[in-house]
């Protein structure tokens, strides 16, 4: 009886792994070109600008954007905790920002996009997806990966700057059609 549990479990084990990996899990969208507000690091410094900018923005934003930037390619991805950030808003193009805080234009692309935890597993197991698949590769054309956080408005609305309540979000990967 015990061999055939453990049957049962690799085999549902199994299926819930290609469910993850299939078609409907993975996502290939647009993210459009946007102006972004950037933040290198958020020191305590700039989580104090950022907690003033932040109810101000969601006014005249609501529909704000949020990513953790990795300005690196997959193969350079490292350990997220020490791995250089940035912190992205998206922002109307003629809004001026505190100091400490700068503008930047984002040109936007295709990206394999699927909501998980962050993790540098993740990020790999996506670009592992995407060179697996038929129509789809891996950009290496300069473009970040990105974590883009899916309830922006209510973590800035709440003042949750650090995230930490519930958080969703999608891990994105620059992609070309092949």
């Amino acid at each position: 009886m015990v061999l055939q549990l453990d049957v049962l479990n690799d085999k549902a084990n199994e299926t819930l792994n290609k469910l993850k990996r299939s078609e409907g899990q993975v996502r290939i969208i647009y993210v459009p070109p946007m102006t972004v507000s950037v933040h290198r690091d958020l020191t305590e410094e700039q989580e104090k600008i950022a907690e003033k900018f932040a109810p101000e923005l969601v006014k005249i934003k609501p529909d704000v954007r949020l990513f953790a930037v990795f300005n690196c390619s997959i193969d350079d991805l490292k350990d997220l905790d020490t791995q250089p950030a940035e912190g992205w808003a998206s922002v109307p193009d003629d809004i001026e920002l505190p100091e400490g805080l700068f503008k930047k234009t984002f040109e936007g692309g295709l990206y394999a996009a699927y909501s998980g935890i962050e993790s540098v597993e993740s990020f790999r197991a996506l670009a592992e997806w995407v060179n697996e698949s038929e129509k789809f590769e891996v950009a290496n054309d300069g473009r970040p990966l990105l974590d883009e956080c899916l309830n922006a408005y209510h973590q800035l609305k709440s003042g949750d700057l650090r995230g930490t309540g519930e958080i969703q979000g999608d891990l994105l990967i620059p992609v070309n059609r092949k």
